[in-house]
């Protein structure tokens, strides 16, 4: 199934789809294996239009920690209630 070009899809769709790359390099490699460049290869983009997106590196991985930081607390919440 081919995926719609990324121009025609929305940002935040883009930014999930970037989180999910960049959660695979760190899966694969850890933190260290990240990349910006290798994540906009996958997206089959241009290294500079992954800062569309993201100002750095470390703006990636804080979002990436924000949003384990939801899913923990979403986790948990049926619990503390």
């Amino acid at each position: 199934m081919a995926r719609p070009p990324i121009r025609s899809a929305s940002a935040q769709r883009v930014r999930e789809r970037i989180k999910a790359l960049a959660l695979d390099q760190i899966a694969a490699g850890g933190p260290p294996a990240l990349s910006l460049n290798a994540v906009a290869a996958a997206l089959g983009v241009s290294g500079p239009a992954m800062y569309r997106y993201y100002r750095n590196r470390e703006a990636l991985l804080t979002d990436l920690v924000v949003d384990a930081y939801r899913d923990l607390a979403d986790a948990v919440a049926p619990a503390v209630t």
